[in-house]
C-alpha cells in the first residue's frame, strides 16, 4: 500500500474575507432588497389609503402622503405580483421540464386559492375593495407567458397599456347600450355563486380589471428577467420609472 501525499489547504487571504461573506450573504440569502422595500411600500400605501383619513381633510405634506398612497400602492402591488410570477417559475432562466410543471402547477393553485378567498371576501359586504381574486385571474391569465424575454415582456406592456383600457371603454360603453352583459352574468357560475358580477367584474366593470391593470404586471415580469445586480441595469430602471411617472401624470 501507498501513502499519498497530503494536500495543503491554503486560506484565503485575509482580504479577501469581506469580500467572500459578502457573496455569502447574497448567495445565501437571495433576498432582493428593493423588492422587500417595494412591497413595505406597498402595504403601508394601502393601509393609509384604506384606513387613513381622506387627503382633504388631512391637508398640508400629511394629505399630499396621503394622496399619493391612493391608486399608486395598488399599482405597485400589481407591478410586484408580476415580479413575483416570475421568481415562482424560474428569474434568470425559466424551470423546465419537471421542475417547470411544478411551478406552473404552484401558479395555478395560487391562482385559485386567491380567486376562492378574494371572492369569498367580497361576499361579506366589506366596504374594502378587495383586490386578491383579480390577482388570481391576473395569474392564471399570464401564466403562459412566463418564458418571454424582457423585451417581449416590455413591448407587451407597452401594448396592453395603450390597447386595453380602450378596449374597456368601449366595453363600457357596450354595456350601457345593449343588454349582452346581463346575459353574460346570467350564465357565470361564479356570479351566480357569489352574488357579484362575475368575471365579467374581474375582466371589465370590477374595481380591478383586468384590461385596465394587466400591464402593470407585465412590467414587473420584464424586470425581474433583467439583471437587477448591475448598477447600469438599475440606473436606466431608475430614469425610465421617472420619466414615466412623469409623462402618465401629465399625459392624463
Amino acid at each position: 500500500m501507498t501513502m499519498q501525499p497530503r494536500q495543503s489547504v491554503t486560506a484565503p487571504p485575509a482580504t479577501d474575507a469581506p469580500a467572500l461573506a459578502h457573496r455569502d450573504r447574497h448567495t445565501t440569502t437571495g433576498r432582493l432588497l428593493g423588492v422587500d422595500l417595494a412591497r413595505g411600500l406597498a402595504v403601508f400605501g394601502m393601509y393609509a389609503a384604506h384606513v387613513g383619513p381622506a387627503p382633504e381633510d388631512a391637508g398640508g405634506v400629511i394629505g399630499f402622503l396621503l394622496e399619493l398612497s391612493h391608486g399608486r400602492s395598488s399599482a405597485l402591488f400589481a407591478f410586484l405580483a408580476g415580479f413575483s410570477l416570475i421568481l415562482l417559475t424560474g428569474r434568470s432562466t425559466p424551470r423546465t421540464g419537471r421542475a417547470g410543471r411544478r411551478a406552473v402547477l404552484h401558479v395555478l393553485i395560487r391562482a385559485v386559492v386567491l380567486l376562492a378567498l378574494g371572492t369569498a371576501l367580497t361576499m361579506t359586504g366589506t366596504p374594502v375593495e378587495v383586490i386578491l381574486a383579480y390577482y388570481g385571474l391576473f395569474f392564471a391569465l399570464l401564466l403562459p407567458l412566463y418564458r418571454l424575454r424582457p423585451r417581449a415582456l416590455a413591448a407587451l406592456a407597452v401594448a396592453t397599456a395603450i390597447t386595453l383600457p380602450q378596449v374597456r371603454y368601449l366595453l363600457l360603453r357596450s354595456l350601457d347600450d345593449t343588454t349582452w352583459g346581463e346575459t353574460l352574468v346570467a350564465h357565470d357560475p361564479l356570479a351566480r355563486i357569489s352574488d357579484t358580477g362575475g368575471f365579467l367584474d374581474l375582466f371589465v366593470t370590477g374595481s380591478y380589471p383586468a384590461l385596465a391593470w394587466l400591464s402593470f404586471l407585465l412590467a414587473g415580469m420584464a424586470v425581474a428577467r433583467l439583471d437587477l445586480a448591475s448598477r447600469a441595469v438599475r440606473a436606466r430602471l431608475a430614469v425610465t420609472g421617472a420619466a414615466l411617472a412623469v409623462v402618465g401624470h401629465g399625459g392624463s
